[in-house]
């Protein structure tokens, strides 16, 4: 999965710098949508571990890609994401590895019919993709 966006400047700490723990959500989002669009599940994360290795600046263009790394015993799933810079995608910024375990039905029962028949339709539309 791979997705080109840039973090705008409400997301920042000192100077520009944008706060790791936003970095990490988009980890996070862009994880569950490579499970979304190849796994056709929702998932939930159980575990991950962040590496940043270069500061990140507000505005500045950004690849981020995740892959499915492996399949793990119940039912969990281990993946890898990436976040470089447009203008130079040779060079990692930030890094991340992180297990996600497929929802249990307790938890999906907790989400609004509307906002259920809106993922339903996600979904629908991602069965009819080629994997």
């Amino acid at each position: 999965m791979r997705t080109e966006f840039h973090f705008p400047g409400e997301y920042v700490g000192p100077g520009r710098f944008v706060h790791g723990g936003i970095i990490t959500t988009v980890f996070d989002e862009l994880m569950e949508w490579c499970l979304l669009r190849f796994r056709r599940h929702l998932h939930v994360t159980v575990q991950m571990e962040q590496r940043f290795r270069r500061p990140i600046l507000t505005d500045t263009p950004l690849i981020g890609e995740a892959a499915i790394v492996e399949d793990l015993p119940n039912g969990r799933v281990r993946l890898a994401a990436t976040l470089v810079a447009a203008s130079d995608p040779a060079t990692i910024l930030a890094e991340t590895s992180a297990v996600f375990v497929r929802t249990p039905p307790a938890l999906l029962d907790l989400i609004p019919d509307e906002q259920r028949t809106e993922m339903d339709a996600l979904l629908g539309t991602f069965t009819q993709m080629n994997p």
